[in-house]
């Protein structure tokens, strides 16, 4: 990773929108993820509000989700607790 573009700073904001109902907890979900990229390594900041628990019924992964050529990549981040 020796290139100009390795050692460039990026950071990316994905913004949360509440699609379905059913979720809430006192109001609706939303939250937002940073992403920041420096160097060939990487931070995920995750925030989330108003989620109801899952109590067992189900359960909240975060996952990042990549289409390049002509597959889908993806990485599963962790549950959302």
């Amino acid at each position: 990773m020796g290139t100009a573009s390795a050692n460039r700073f990026q950071r990316n904001f994905m913004i949360f929108v509440n699609e379905d109902s059913g979720f809430e907890e006192g109001g609706k979900p939303n939250g937002h993820i940073r992403l920041e990229m420096r160097n060939g390594k990487g931070r995920l900041d995750a925030v989330i509000h108003n989620l109801k628990e899952g109590k067992g019924r189900f359960r909240y992964v975060l996952y990042l989700i990549r289409q390049s050529g002509g597959g889908t990549d993806y990485a599963r981040i962790g549950e959302i607790r």
